[in-house]
């Protein structure tokens, strides 16, 4: 193993300068059946060093840039029909490979990084309720910025979790830039002279051997944990570190929160109630904006600018106290509709005549004013699940009628001569594709909405129906071309 190891370092130092301990790092994780992160400033070197390795140990290699747009059918695969068989059919994703390169993981949504969750701990893809194995050996070499940059989202604990290793590789020493200079500076690239010197069979066997090393001897147990010792005190200075900067911006953050509560209380007693108002809620769009602070003084502070902000507009509400009584009739004009529409569900009536009456409920609705703040959300909540009752009835009925008029369509198709019913079938099947990558798109953007808020809760109903409507799109898209199958035969 040990002459096989130094093959492989020294291919890898074709490219990469300096940096012994980091590449040791890598290739050990490699060899004991891990995942490392590499967690650097952009310029250091890290997708280098992943490519470098791929190219000196001759493995099959797979990369994914992730961006916010990256889905989660990238990483481990989907499904697809195939029309020649009438099955679906997995086409593999980047996992299917040996080392894969996930760079810049954090500049991806969570929901897109949790694909990998199963692929590193467990080495299988599970997809449409199907599960495949990966390739041996395997290895997610993964690179990030740090989460301070913009555009970057912070990695769970179950994801940081899955990396045996998180390393830094820092910037080359003065001596190394000069040699890194020279190398590059030929016409040859030094990327092109790495060879690989192993293959997949030699890694699985390193990783075996590996496995049945037992201890050290004494000797080298010393120096093991000399290192370990260094490291360990690198590690805490570091930390050391970190927290005097962040008592540090607590401090500061602190003292901008204060000052706004002090704002708030000037604002407090003032009769201008438009003016003051829009005041108090620009204050509270730039208290968001403040950064963290120790919780038990957070919660305080808060607390404080809270009820100020609060005093203000309850005198401004009771102040407008008149205007209360006709939110009250709206609120009891809107329930009556939905009242009509929960009757028009289950009435015995013409389609014709249910969409008139249903088309005539929405538009009396929408021309309804204001309804009291706190019942606003809840008769938001009964009203749409009146109409998607309504509606989904309605969509139901259509849709029969619409595939009925499908299938008796299809004999006039066919006897068009040619291939009709093929185009036809190439259309519907360009549809399904559409209509999956919408309801993907749909599903990955659902991790972007904060539930956490009224709104946002509003936002994610509303996605959801979406989903649905386009889900049963996409249902009546299968039933059209088994149709058409069954038609051509």
């Amino acid at each position: 193993m040990n002459s096989n190891v130094n093959q492989i370092l020294a291919e890898v130092h074709k490219v990469i300068v300096g940096k012994d301990d980091v590449m040791e790092k890598i290739l050990m994780t490699l060899i004991s059946r891990g995942h490392v992160l590499l967690d650097d400033v952009p310029g250091t070197g890290k997708t280098t060093a992943a490519l470098a390795f791929h190219r000196a140990l001759g493995l099959r290699y797979g990369r994914i840039q992730f961006t916010p747009d990256v889905l989660p059918s990238d990483i481990v695969g989907f499904s697809i029909y195939r029309k020649e068989s009438g099955t679906f059919v997995y086409q593999p994703g980047a996992v299917m490979t040996n080392l894969l390169l996930a760079d810049e993981i954090n500049r991806t949504s969570s929901k897109t990084q949790a694909a990998l969750l199963e692929v590193m701990e467990e080495r299988q893809v599970t997809v449409d309720g199907v599960t495949y194995p990966l390739a041996r050996p395997f290895m997610v070499l993964a690179t990030q910025n740090p989460v301070d940059f913009v555009g970057t989202y912070p990695l769970p604990e179950a994801q940081m979790d899955r990396f045996f290793m998180r390393v830094s590789i820092g910037y080359p020493s003065l001596q190394d830039e000069i040699d890194i200079l020279g190398r590059y500076c030929g016409e040859q690239k030094p990327m092109e002279s790495v060879v690989p010197v192993c293959s997949a069979e030699d890694v699985i066997a390193m990783q075996q051997e590996w496995r049945t090393i037992g201890f050290a001897p004494q000797k080298m147990n010393v120096k093991i944990f000399e290192r370990f010792r260094i490291a360990n005190d690198e590690f805490f200075n570091k930390k050391a570190e970190f927290f005097k900067g962040l008592k540090d911006t607590y401090s500061t953050n602190l003292e901008k929160k204060q000052q706004l509560v002090n704002k708030a209380k000037e604002l407090a007693d003032s009769t201008d109630w438009k003016k003051t108002g829009d005041k108090l809620i620009a204050l509270q769009k730039e208290w968001k904006k403040v950064g963290t602070v120790p919780h038990k003084q957070g919660e305080l502070l808060w607390k404080e600018f809270l009820d100020t902000c609060n005093k203000f507009f309850e005198a401004r509400n009771k102040q407008n106290a008149g205007s209360r009584s006709e939110e009250h009739a709206n609120l009891d004009k809107k329930r009556s509709i939905i009242a009509q529409l929960k009757e028009l569900v289950v009435a015995e009536i013409t389609d014709n005549d249910f969409q008139k009456k249903l088309k005539d409920l929405a538009k009396q609705y929408s021309t309804i004013g204001h309804v009291p703040f706190k019942e606003k959300d809840k008769v938001y909540k009964e009203y749409h699940e009146a109409i998607d009752a309504a509606y989904e009835k309605l969509h139901a009925t259509n849709a029969k009628r619409h595939f009925d008029n499908f299938k008796n369509n299809l004999k006039n198709v066919a006897k068009e001569g040619g291939n009709a019913l093929g185009n036809e079938r190439g259309k519907l099947l360009r549809r399904y594709d559409q209509l999956r990558n919408e309801i993907t798109t749909y599903e990955n953007n659902l991790g972007f909405f904060n539930t956490a808020s009224k709104k946002g809760n509003n936002l994610v109903e509303e996605m959801n129906r979406k989903i649905e409507k386009l889900k049963a799109d996409l249902e009546m898209v299968k039933q059209k071309i088994k149709a058409i199958d069954a038609e051509k035969k």
